[in-house]
């Protein structure tokens, strides 16, 4: 879905883009109201790929994306497809950190010293430990 589609025109967005790069925070503003169906098609696929009914919803995941996108230091986006690539990185960094955190309440937040092996032997190889360990690995 293009932000044509969403009733915004990729010029309107990328007008959008500049002046929010000039220091125009309203222009931000602007920018997520014009294309917020697309983020939130973004987010409902990311969900759907999650285990569970636990999940944060969609409409959490894009206004948790947009506050990390509204507080980054960064308002130098390129086009409304490398906004939209940010905001998707933003949102799978507040879904695994979501998470991690199911995660790390499960275990109690004990620590385990025990080698790789042993590590790996005992594991149960949840979704939320995967998700961990991608993320520890990136």
């Amino acid at each position: 879905m293009s932000g044509a589609a969403s009733g915004a025109s990729q010029r309107q967005i990328t007008e959008l883009l500049r002046r929010y790069a000039d220091g125009d925070d309203g222009a931000f503003d602007a920018l997520c109201q014009a294309i917020y169906p697309q983020l939130k098609l973004m987010a409902r696929a990311r969900r759907a790929a999650l285990p569970g009914s636990s999940s944060p919803s969609a409409t959490t995941i894009v206004h948790e994306a947009y506050l990390k996108l509204a507080g980054s230091v960064s308002r130098d986006w390129n086009d409304e497809k490398h906004f939209l690539a940010v905001a998707a990185t933003a949102m799978r960094q507040i879904i695994l950190d979501h998470l991690r955190s199911l995660s790390t309440r499960k275990r109690g937040h004990e620590r385990d010293d025990s080698t790789l092996d042993q590590f790996a032997a005992q594991m149960d190889w949840t979704p939320d430990l995967v998700a961990s360990l991608e993320q520890g690995l990136d």
